[in-house]
């Protein structure tokens, strides 16, 4: 839960290796080395970038690539800065890309998206966020609004209870008496 990129990553592999071992779930070990090529060289849709290259400042050689037959000798010193600038650019490039797709992603959420905007004195209902099992109450409540205290932040108090807390906008939703 600490690492998001650790979990998306995790994540990834567990769904291909999941194609492979449906049969036998001991032999997943046989194919992760193809699993994390295939991952490795293949050209992710947030960067626009394969991952082998922003991390070893070059294309992969694939196994399955006629060897060259041409050799050309360059000075190890022309090498590395060729290599220096190329990462430079790459990772210029990725991180132009990252905040592209994020903005994108943010205009999508954004999108469909109701802001809403409680008074003091409204009562709403707030998500239960952990420990709950499947059965119990998606929400508690209700709640009063005390106090807005940014766009998305609002200190509430519960009716019956009286304690105090500071909630996302979020996690409400508004409270409707029945008749």
């Amino acid at each position: 839960m600490s690492n998001g990129q650790v979990e998306r990553f995790n994540s990834t592999f567990c769904d291909q290796l999941k194609k492979y071992c449906h049969q036998n779930l001991d032999d997943w070990d046989v194919y992760l080395q193809s699993i994390v090529w295939a991952y490795n060289t293949g050209v992710h849709s947030t960067t626009k970038f394969v991952p082998y290259e922003l991390a070893f400042n070059r294309c992969p050689i694939s196994p399955f690539d006629p060897p060259s037959s041409m050799i050309s000798m360059t000075r190890p010193n022309d090498y590395w800065g060729k290599a220096n600038r190329f990462k430079k650019l790459a990772i210029q490039a990725a991180r132009m890309n990252i905040r592209q797709s994020q903005s994108m992603s943010k205009r999508r959420y954004d999108k469909g998206r109701a802001d809403p905007i409680y008074k003091q004195g409204d009562l709403v209902w707030v998500r239960v966020l952990s420990g709950r099992s499947k059965f119990d109450s998606r929400f508690h409540g209700p709640f009063t609004i005390i106090e807005r205290i940014n766009d998305v932040k609002y200190t509430i108090e519960h009716a019956e209870d009286h304690y105090r807390q500071v909630e996302h906008v979020n996690n409400f939703i508004p409270f409707y008496a029945r008749n």
